[in-house]
């Protein structure tokens, strides 16, 4: 996250080419930079790609539903994600390295992928 938000602050720095903290806290802090870079990825994307998103974060996460709910994140095998035809165009876009909001190793067939940032 924190390489994603000085990204963020560099393509906002002052005419003197100085990072800001007013623009950092324009930015909401880390978890406001990536926020604003996954809705402004998200709102790119066609009403039936934008529909798949449940499904993918439900196969990127674990809920830890014990006395506090607590989400993490997870790793899964692109063959564990569902194959239809707007999840993995939802992948493609959040993978992109202009979005950088989900990593992959490996290849589509026996690669995983993962969300590239955890919110503390």
């Amino acid at each position: 996250m924190l390489e994603f938000t000085l990204d963020q602050l560099w393509q906002r720095r002052s005419e003197n080419g100085e990072l800001t903290f007013n623009a950092y806290q324009e930015l909401g802090g880390l978890e406001g930079a990536l926020g604003r870079r996954a809705e402004e990825e998200f709102l790119k994307l066609p009403p039936e790609v934008q529909a798949a998103l449940p499904q993918v974060l439900r196969a990127l996460s674990n809920v830890d539903q014990g006395l506090d709910i607590k989400v993490t994140a997870r790793s899964v095998s692109f063959s564990a994600l569902p194959a239809s035809n707007p999840v993995p165009r939802l992948v493609e876009a959040f993978l992109n390295p202009h979005s950088r909001l989900l990593v992959s190793e490996g290849d589509e067939k026996s690669g995983r992928v993962r969300v590239s940032h955890e919110a503390c």
